[in-house]
């Protein structure tokens, strides 16, 4: 996580990868919940 070590300055492509893997992850455990259900 370099990205925080800029003072948590600028960084967006960094947030923007994070946001995007919290997606999938918010996906992948949505979906799971359905097939669990």
């Amino acid at each position: 996580m370099t990205c925080y070590t800029k003072a948590g300055r600028g960084c967006l492509a960094c947030f923007a990868a994070i946001e995007e893997v919290l997606v999938l992850v918010q996906g992948a455990m949505s979906a799971e919940g359905v097939i669990a259900a």
